[in-house]
């Protein structure tokens, strides 16, 4: 891999109706604060001055939540949570992926597989405007995978998960500081997917990443990626064959030959 080094606001203006009448409405007065008191926030500052809380580094996933951390509305995805248009698979009917439109914290990526949640916090989709300040924009627009760093502080996260169809997923996220200047991110991943339609997944999959700062000038993030697929199941595409809707089909029964299943290894590994 190698790599090679605009929330847009939209103002409309409306004219003043003629012969309109100004009504002066009273303005409450702000009231006083006393010496030494706590200011309250809207007080201090206009609530859309706040500053944004900063993306969570590795291992802690607190500060996650798309919906504020969110600049456009085109796609963003903060750890689990997803918000916007479009998404990293389709961006105004084209994939960003499959063109090579892909890009790590802004520098150009051509993957052979998409960087995972281990070493991936966020996904950003940045269309029209918002691409030109990468390199080599593209018209179908751009797909930017946030790196997840280790942090300089010790962390770490742990997630569960179950739902009613039996799928059983777990990821852990830590963050080792060494030094000031060293810093090692792990992660770790386990899911037993169980489909609607009976099929069955079960993949597990790790990263290790590094943080060394040697100087204010200069980072260096080594980092290796591996997913295996133990065992990846596949049932049964339908594509009706006229223009009216095909019956209801059962639910959990699999439908197609049991050699349809395989496993594979994938491996991301480079040197930001």
């Amino acid at each position: 891999m190698m790599a090679l080094r605009s929330l847009l606001l939209v103002g409309l203006c409306m004219p003043a109706a003629v012969g309109a009448q100004a009504i002066a409405l009273p303005q409450a007065q702000p009231a006083a604060i006393e010496p030494g008191a706590r200011t309250p926030p809207d007080a201090r500052t206009p609530p859309d001055a706040l500053p944004l809380p900063p993306v969570a580094a590795t291992g802690s996933r607190a500060e996650e939540n798309a919906v504020r951390q969110a600049g456009d509305a085109f796609g963003t995805s903060i750890g689990r949570e997803t918000i916007g248009l479009y998404n990293q698979g389709s961006v105004r009917g084209f994939s960003p992926v499959a063109a090579g439109n892909v890009r790590i914290d802004g520098l150009y990526f051509d993957p052979v597989i998409v960087p995972t949640d281990r070493i991936s916090r966020t996904t950003t989709i940045r269309v029209g405007l918002s691409a030109l300040g990468n390199p080599f924009p593209a018209p179908t627009g751009l797909v930017d995978f946030g790196f997840r760093r280790p942090g300089t502080q010790a962390a770490a996260s742990l997630l569960v998960g179950v739902d009613a169809w039996g799928t059983f997923n777990a990821e852990l996220d830590a963050s080792l500081p060494a030094s000031s200047q060293l810093s090692f991110g792990i992660g770790a991943s386990a899911i037993y997917e169980n489909g609607p339609n009976a099929t069955i997944e079960q993949r597990i999959g790790g990263a290790l990443s590094a943080r060394w700062a040697p100087s204010e000038d200069v980072t260096l993030v080594p980092f290796i990626n591996i997913t295996r697929a133990l065992y990846d199941d596949h049932g049964a595409i339908y594509i009706p064959a006229t223009d009216t809707l095909p019956p209801l089909l059962p639910r959990r029964v699999r439908f197609g030959p049991e050699w349809v299943n395989g496993t594979q290894t994938e491996t991301n590994l480079g040197l930001l």
